[in-house]
Order: C-alpha cells, then sequence, then structure tokens
C-alpha cells in the first residue's frame, strides 16, 4: 500500500497521527509509522512553485495527497504534522540517543506548520533555478546568483542571503579569543 493511498479526504494526516499514537503506547517497535509521510511534506516543499510562497506550498501538497485542489492547508494540518515532527524528534533522539543521526528539523522562518519540511529540502526552486547563473555565468553573475532576490523578499527573512565578506582591520581579529580591537589602531 503507498502512503497516499491511505488518504481519505480531511484531515489527511490523521491515519498517521493515530498510528504514531500506537507505535508510542506499544513502546516505539521499529520505525515510526509516519516517517513516509513527513517525506511527503519535504517532497512538496521541495517542488513548490517558490520556496517563500506559502501557498504554492499547500497546492503542491494537497496535489500530492490527492486532496481538492487549493491554495490552503488542508485541515488539521497544523497540529497533526508539528505532531509528527516532534515525536519523530523525541524517538531520534530520547530512543537512539542520536545513534541514528540527529534531529535536524526545525519551524523555519516562523512557519510553525511548512516550516519543518522546508528545514528539510536539500534545495528549494528557487536555488535551483540559480544553478545554470552561478555555474554558466561570468564572475559577476555568480555574485548576482549568491545575492539572492531584493532585499524584503522571504529568502531574506529566512536568512538565505549571502553577504559579502567584510574586510577585517587585522587578521588577528579572526582568531578565537582575540579581543574585537586587537590588530587596529586608534583613529586620530
Amino acid at each position: 500500500m503507498r502512503c497516499v493511498d491511505i488518504v481519505h479526504g480531511e484531515p489527511p494526516l490523521r491515519w498517521w497521527v493515530e498510528a504514531g499514537f500506537g507505535w508510542r503506547k506499544a513502546g516505539h517497535p521499529g520505525e515510526p509509522p509516519f516517517v513516509a509521510m513527513l517525506a511527503i511534506t519535504v517532497l512538496a516543499a521541495t517542488l513548490s512553485d517558490e520556496v517563500a510562497n506559502i501557498r504554492s506550498y499547500y497546492r503542491t501538497l494537497r496535489s500530492l495527497l490527492r486532496l481538492a485542489p487549493g491554495v490552503d492547508a488542508p485541515k488539521e494540518f497544523d497540529s497533526d504534522v508539528q505532531q509528527l515532527w516532534i515525536w519523530l524528534r523525541e524517538w531520534l533522539v530520547g530512543d537512539h540517543r542520536g545513534a541514528l543521526g540527529l534531529p535536524t528539523a526545525y519551524p523555519a522562518a516562523g512557519w510553525s506548520n511548512v516550516g519543518w519540511a522546508m528545514s528539510q529540502t536539500v534545495l528549494s526552486p528557487l536555488d535551483r533555478a540559480k544553478l545554470p547563473v552561478f555555474f554558466n555565468g561570468d564572475r559577476r553573475d555568480r555574485w548576482r546568483a549568491r545575492r539572492w532576490r531584493t532585499s524584503g523578499d522571504k529568502a531574506d527573512d529566512l536568512g538565505w542571503r549571502q553577504r559579502p565578506p567584510q574586510p577585517s582591520a587585522h587578521p588577528s581579529a579572526h582568531r578565537p579569543g582575540t579581543p574585537a580591537h586587537a590588530g587596529t589602531s586608534p583613529r586620530r
């Protein structure tokens, strides 16, 4: 049975939340039963038209889950998806003490629902669109590709904006434990 075959209308994550409750009650035997659903949420974040457009995420997620088209979050998605990510974290850290890896999912950019999945994407659609410019363009184009879009866009809010390195006054300014004023002389 495929993961999406279990979705029967809304709320779409209910089956996995109930399976998660049973899995936890039984003492976490085996792997979490909801990992496939979390993977679908990450796939939706990877495939959406724009990483900074939450409507695009929900449109893509609804398509993957074979739900009615729309741009709104599926019913009870907010509480259900957060619960699944928290249980995965508890299992990795609590039961296995990090032996299977440490959890890296978090609600990126303050988006408590979509942020978890967005934090797990390898390359967003925005990043992928910039790869040809980065690899095929001249140095100036590469710098522009790294700068992202204009200030104030969602990518900047997510902390993805690349900034040019700031020249330091002295090489010792980069050594840990060196006071910030080391190697500089006062202006006269």
